[in-house]
């Protein structure tokens, strides 16, 4: 392999790591892409120093990752938190459109610039000359510069500010390729004041956004045994707060029923809706005790 080519090789390293986020345990975080916004999994879990490693997109602007504030439900200390503040929708809907609205730039030289670097410049190098890489560099500096300057313009703002300013600005200056994540820098924080099913409500069409609440409605009807041990005193409160935003978002704040029982199944569990037979009692995914579907005259009766 040529020495070009192990520069770009390292480039793409440096810039898949500047993909990666590491999140503290506790917090909660989102998916959210063009199509609505979905809760993440990690990619790494730390449980020594409490962090979870998360992956974002590998374009700018196609989607990114939202960490969100914690479940009051399961947080430390037990001390009363403003679940007015965790659940502002209409806040969270402002924060959303200015973000949409102000950072159209920002996005597209991002994009334009890992167009050139990794499309344009290989395509280049190999199919040309190396040498005509010198036309190109100038193309990529500017765009690196004017990634710079969009984000320092910004982050100006104290809704947009990342809480170490001066440190991502001085690594994106260092780092042209970490510069490529610059939008996904200001994402990640947008919404730290919000709980995610804030978020979800206003970044998702309402079916979507219906659908992962009432899931999350469920897992705090059904907690497993270590979310039971790590509940405080807020729980009950913060569970009517939460299908009190269920219930003035959408309309309704009715889980969604059980599944119907399908071929051999005789037993569901309320939390995730997989199904068993009677033999088994847990639920293996989420440790918790199953429920029976119905007879049909109960069924046939709750229907009339």
């Amino acid at each position: 392999m040529t020495y070009l080519g192990l520069f770009f090789l390292f480039y793409l390293a440096i810039y898949l790591c500047g993909c990666t986020a590491s999140v503290a345990e506790d917090a909660s975080v989102l998916r959210i892409t063009a199509f609505g916004a979905r809760r993440a999994s990690p990619l790494l879990v730390f449980s020594g120093i409490k962090k979870k490693i998360y992956f974002g997109s590998w374009l700018p602007g196609a989607s990114g990752i939202a960490v969100c504030h914690g479940d009051p439900a399961v947080e430390a200390g037990g001390q009363r938190r403003a679940f007015g503040a965790l659940l502002n929708t209409r806040r969270a809907a402002r924060l959303w459109a200015l973000y949409r609205r102000h950072t159209t730039l920002l996005v597209f030289a991002c994009q334009l610039q890992v167009l050139v670097v990794f499309v344009l410049s290989p395509l280049v190098a190999y199919a040309i000359t190396p040498y005509a890489l010198v036309f190109l560099f100038p193309v990529w500096m500017y765009l690196h510069v004017l990634t710079v300057c969009s984000f320092v313009r910004l982050t100006r703002h104290r809704i947009f500010r990342p809480a170490s300013r001066g440190e991502e600005i001085a690594t994106l200056l260092l780092s042209p390729p970490l510069a490529l994540r610059a939008s996904a820098l200001i994402l990640r924080e947008l919404f730290a004041g919000f709980h995610w099913l804030a978020v979800v409500s206003v970044t998702s069409n309402a079916e979507s956004a219906l659908r992962l609440s009432t899931e999350y409605l469920r897992e705090l009807d059904y907690p497993t045994a270590a979310e039971q041990e790590m509940r405080t005193d807020e729980g009950e409160a913060w569970r009517a707060a939460a299908c009190s935003l269920v219930a003035n978002r959408y309309g309704t704040s009715a889980q969604l029923p059980g599944a119907a029982a399908s071929h051999g199944g005789e037993r569901y569990c309320p939390r995730c809706g997989t199904q068993f037979t009677l033999s088994v009692e847990m639920c293996n995914d989420c440790g918790i005790k199953l429920l029976s579907f119905p007879s049909e005259q109960a069924a046939r009766s709750a229907a009339d």
